[in-house]
């Protein structure tokens, strides 16, 4: 594989102080249509030498990329290449280097790795490689994903060596055959490669775009037209160190189908469906589940990215659902697990958790293989769903060995894929969640966690659609790929590449098995219309069709016409493959002046970004290559390789057994301190921070005993406020699974009256009963659905009953009349009338002790009042403006800070400027208090002793502004 390189010594790796390089620049220009991104690449080469040279470049590209051309540009001309049969391609290639004339040759190492070899660039000489590929854009919770990958990352080498064909750092082993094709080798970080990347995007959606944005790269955009934008790197002279990841979100409601098709003359029109079944994302009855966490801890993940790892891994424990039991297996060159069996998601089995995420560190090699073969052998639990979350970076080069044990094991069990890296291994990381049933999800070591691990754990709780099929209505359909049809998790699409023989106008149905049933959802498609370029359309199909006949030959290794058919589609529809190559040559140049072969240089990659070169490459001096430690010959080394040539002298040799003990106690990474910028910064850093906090149980509280408090819940209930106001329910926004586990229990406390139990006598039982009121309204607003509609019914009628004598709320039944408490049971009041319920007024509103309150409490009283309908003096008004403003807020006790949630909901209904002026002060207030560095960063401690309860008010304060509830809504 990969160009006639020889044996590594003949060709040579450039040390410091050397000459640059021959890669110059890469140009990318992305250009996006609707689903459909057209992509193409420039190289762009040059020798600084004075001898004829051949450049060899091993980059990445999209796994699921349909490259369909390339050509060699050499001053004006262009000339275009031509595909063939891998070998074939070799060979040409081979012949033009030997006698002296320029060619290139486009190889594929992994659907993801890439190999451009140059021959025959001259002293001062410039040659230009295009390369162009198409990729379907990833549809995923509303908007779509581009990413462009930028940087191979080094991979872990397991096996036995057996030599080496090409210029990687790694030899090839017994294990991976091709290991010296994929390992480029790689500068130091504190070298420049000496070349750099830019990339353009014209973006056009096809209908308005409601928000764009890049979580890798700082970008700049102009608006082109109604749908459609221009997008650039913001550094001209960006180094190619990370994947640029680009994420976009339309405006309106989202299409429920999208169908593209083409006609070609003399055969069959090509289409690519896409369908979003509207199915209620609600798992109403979630199978308990048998979480297996497998986390890598190897030394590519260091830095940031362990952090990343072990923040998501603690996250992902903590929102299990309480039937759920676990364990955690901890992976490097050897592995150990937390537990030697599952253990039940209690208080205790989290908190030694805990502690035990806390320990671990990165370091050593990645032996992927066998923590997967144990968790895939563990003994099941009849009742429980078998599911595995693999936490990785995807560095390894035995995908294939390890994907053929993922599909001969998997059995019951699910696999799902969460890729932790600046430039992941994203073929394998996809492949496992194919094969394993589950799903997949990416995230940078610096990027938003929280919400993205929301997201996955709605997936993870149970797929919406099973055994998913479609009926064709009577159109001939054939080779409908993929098959057998994925199963269908939240907010994804069913995509289908397909032929259709006689197109027509048609309504197809696609069905499967839901939660509710078995779901069926008519598409009307509309196959006599060409709407796609038919090339485009057949390429894509093809690359579908390779996909699945490349899966089959890693079950299915010997199987020749498999490898035929995989040739065959890829030479007629002009794309590459493992089997296939382009190749192009100069056919007229001047005869050489120089005898002998080309110097051929191998193009050093820089490492990606947020590596630690050490951890990875380890310490010890370099040598030959300036920045590689390099040998002329690796066949003697045994054993697996870690990944990079650099190998522990005798002396500096530890057991396995050690190996895993350190990586299992030592911390070497530090917490890195979040940038809270704006408002919207502090209230998800609030936001995400409480979530760490929520007990097994759904609770928010600061004690630690089993019997629960009216403060308890009235923490939880101001918390859960504050989730449903920024759009986070049971079944939208990205905190699903912990706000399900909050209503679930507060749900559990009411007796059949619509009370909640075990608070009769307690301080403040009446109020609690109001905010929980409050909050089943509020669910029901959000959601629609009828288990919060008659909980909020029954509850209301029981907080009516709660009233004084007076018309007005105690805080404990039996008390006299509170303001606090009757302040509290009017916004439940409020939420309830918006979702429809009766409520009468006029017996809180007529009461002669009501009205007396406007002088002993005018800011409940004239909340109360715009609550029930009722209208304020203008006098009055302005009065409150000036009181609410001018006050002095401390915000150091739980009294005070309800007070000023109470003061600022006034202020939203009065005025929007007093509630800009109050909001900039508390705001002050809390950025004085919120911490921003280490692990409790996001937490802001308003008052000392009840850092969650204090937490929770924090977070109802920063949302009131912009809080959807149906009790303020006009």
């Amino acid at each position: 594989m990969g160009s006639e390189l020889g044996n590594v010594t003949s060709g040579v790796l450039l040390k410091d102080g050397d000459k640059p390089l021959p890669l110059k620049h890469t140009d990318v220009t992305i250009q996006v249509t609707g689903l459909v991104a057209t992509v193409q690449l420039e190289q762009v080469f040059t020798n600084p030498h004075q001898e004829r040279i051949e450049a060899v470049y091993v980059f990445p590209l999209p796994a699921d990329a349909s490259v369909n051309d390339m050509a060699m540009k050499i001053g004006d001309r262009r000339i275009r290449s031509i595909v063939k049969e891998r070998e074939e391609a070799r060979h040409i290639y081979s012949d033009a280097k030997h006698t002296g004339r320029r060619a290139t040759l486009l190889e594929q190492e992994r659907p993801n790795i890439f190999t451009t070899s140059v021959a025959n660039i001259g002293p001062g000489e410039e040659i230009s490689i295009q390369i162009r590929y198409l990729q379907r854009l990833p549809y995923d919770d509303g908007g779509f994903r581009l990413s462009f990958p930028m940087a191979v990352g080094p991979r872990y080498i397991p096996g036995q060596s057996t030599g080496k064909q090409a210029g990687g750092w790694a030899p090839d082993t017994t294990a991976v055959p091709d290991a010296s094709h994929i390992t480029p080798p790689v500068l130091r970080p504190e070298t420049r490669p000496g070349y750099d990347i830019s990339v353009r995007v014209d973006l056009d959606a096809g209908v308005p775009i409601h928000r764009l944005s890049s979580p890798s790269h700082q970008i700049t955009f102009t608006q082109a037209s109604a749908t459609g934008y221009h997008i650039e790197l913001a550094r001209l002279n960006e180094i190619p160190n990370k994947d640029f990841v680009f994420e976009y979100k339309l405006a309106g409601k989202q299409p429920q189908a999208t169908v593209l098709s083409s006609r070609g003359q003399d055969e069959p029109a090509y289409f690519l469906l896409m369908v979003i079944p509207p199915i209620d994302t609600a798992v109403s009855d979630v199978r308990p589940k048998e979480a297996t966490f497998i986390i890598d801890t190897s030394g590519s993940m260091s830095g940031q990215k362990i952090t990343q790892a072990k923040n998501a891994l603690r996250a992902f424990v903590h929102g299990l659902n309480p039937h759920d039991s676990f364990n955690i297996i901890r992976f490097a060159s050897d592995f150990s697990y937390f537990s030697e069996e599952s253990l039940p998601f209690t208080e205790e089995s989290v908190e030694r958790a805990d502690e035990y995420i806390d320990r671990l560190s990165a370091a050593g090699g990645t032996e992927m293989l066998a923590p997967l073969q144990y968790a895939l052998k563990l003994p099941r639990h009849p009742r429980r769903l078998p599911i595995i979350i693999f936490l990785t970076d995807g560095q390894v080069g035995n995908e294939a060995q390890i994907l053929k044990e993922v599909q001969d094991r998997l059995g019951p069990a699910r696999l799902f894929a969460f890729g932790v890296d600046t430039a992941p291994n994203d073929y394998l990381l996809r492949k496992l969640a194919e094969v394993g049933r589950g799903t997949f999800e990416f995230v940078l070591p610096t990027q938003n966690l929280e919400e993205v691990i929301g997201r996955f754990q709605n997936r993870i709780a149970s797929p919406l659609m099973t055994n998913v099929a479609v009926d064709w209505s009577g159109l001939e359909v054939e080779d409908v790929y993929p098959t057998p049809i994925p199963d269908l998790f939240a907010a994804q699409p069913v995509v289908l590449y397909g032929k259709v023989r006689t197109p027509m106008n048609k309504t197809i149905t696609l069905r499967g098995e839901t939660a509710q049933g078995i779901a069926s959802l008519p598409i009307r498609v509309d196959f006599t219309k060409a709407t796609a370029d038919h090339p485009t359309l057949a390429a894509l199909w093809a690359r579908a069709r390779i996909e699945q006949l490349s899966d089959r030959l890693h079950r299915f290794p010997d199987e020749t016409g498999t490898k035929e058919e995989i040739i065959r589609l890829a030479l007629a529809h002009r794309l590459m493959s493992l089997y296939t190559a382009f190749v192009v040559v100069e056919e007229k140049t001047e005869p050489s002046s120089e005898g002998g072969e080309p110097r051929t240089i191998f193009v050093l990659v820089p490492l990606p970004e947020g590596w630690d070169y050490d951890a990875v490459f380890g310490p010890e001096p370099v040598d030959a290559i300036g920045t590689m430690y390099m040998m002329a010959d690796l066949s003697s080394v045994s054993g697996p390789l870690l990944h990079a040539a650099p190998l522990a002298s005798p002396a500096r040799k530890v057991s396995r057994l050690a190996m895993m003990r350190t990586t299992a106690v030592h911390e070497i990474s530090t917490e890195p301190a979040i940038t809270l910028t704006t408002i919207e910064d502090r209230l998800q850093a609030v936001a995400r921070y409480l979530l760490r906090e929520q007990t097994v149980r759904g609770w928010w509280t600061d004690r630690r005993t089993t019997t629960l408090t009216a403060e308890d819940i009235q923490t939880t209930c101001l918390a859960l406020l504050a989730y449903l106001g920024g759009g986070h329910t049971d079944r939208a926004g990205g905190y699903q699974a912990q706000v399900r586990r909050a209503l679930d229990s507060l749900l559990g406390l009411l007796d059949d009256a619509g009370r909640l139990n075990g608070l009769a006598g307690q301080d403040e039982e009446v109020l609690v009963q109001a905010l929980a009121t409050w909050v089943m309204a509020e669910s029901y607003a959000a959601t629609d659905s009828e288990r919060y509609l008659a909980a909020a019914e029954n509850m209301l009628q029981a907080l009516l009953q709660l009233r004084t004598s007076e018309g007005l709320w105690p805080t404990r039944a039996g008390d006299p009349s509170d303001i606090a408490a009757t302040a509290w049971a009017a916004l439940a009041l409020k939420g309830c009338e918006r979702a429809g319920l009766p409520v009468e007024w006029d017996k809180l509103t007529a009461c002669p002790t009501f009205k007396a309150l406007a002088d002993t409490a005018p800011v409940e009283h004239a909340l109360i009042q715009l609550l029930s309908g009722g209208s304020l003096e203008e006098t009055h008004r302005d009065q409150l403006k000036v009181k609410l403003t001018a006050f002095k807020w401390t915000l150091d006790d739980a009294q005070e800070v309800e007070q000023a949630v109470r003061a600022l909901i006034l202020a939203r209904l009065l005025d929007q400027s007093v509630l800009a002026a109050m909001g900039s002060a508390m705001l002050k207030l809390i950025v004085s208090k919120q911490v921003t560095q280490g692990k409790a960063a996001g937490s802001c401690p308003l008052y000392a002793g009840q850092p969650v309860a204090a937490l929770a008010r924090a977070y109802m304060l920063l949302s009131i502004g912009r809080a959807r509830w149906a009790a303020l809504s006009r």
